[in-house]
């Protein structure tokens, strides 16, 4: 969850009790198991093992592509285009 919403190494070390080191090191097992290079890999892998339906993954790939390529876009932004 704490991947998911974003937090930092140290505000997840904080919220569970841990050091930063056993977070990094926790966060690179999962990263290894899952064949991620990084947190947003990590979550994309998590929802496909999750919801395996393929339509369901392809989708949320396709939108935070989308988001990736067009930082500005009104999802990250709160305003809409124009």
């Amino acid at each position: 969850m704490h991947v998911l919403s974003g937090s930092s190494i140290k505000e997840i070390a904080n919220t569970v009790h841990l050091s930063q080191q056993s977070v990094k090191a926790y966060l690179g097992k999962m990263l290894r198991r899952f064949g991620a290079a990084n947190r947003l890999q990590l979550v994309l892998a998590l929802t496909r093992e999750i919801c395996p339906e393929d339509n369901l993954f392809d989708r949320i790939s396709n939108v935070l592509n989308s988001h990736q390529q067009d930082p500005h876009d009104s999802c990250f932004t709160g305003r809409t285009r124009g």
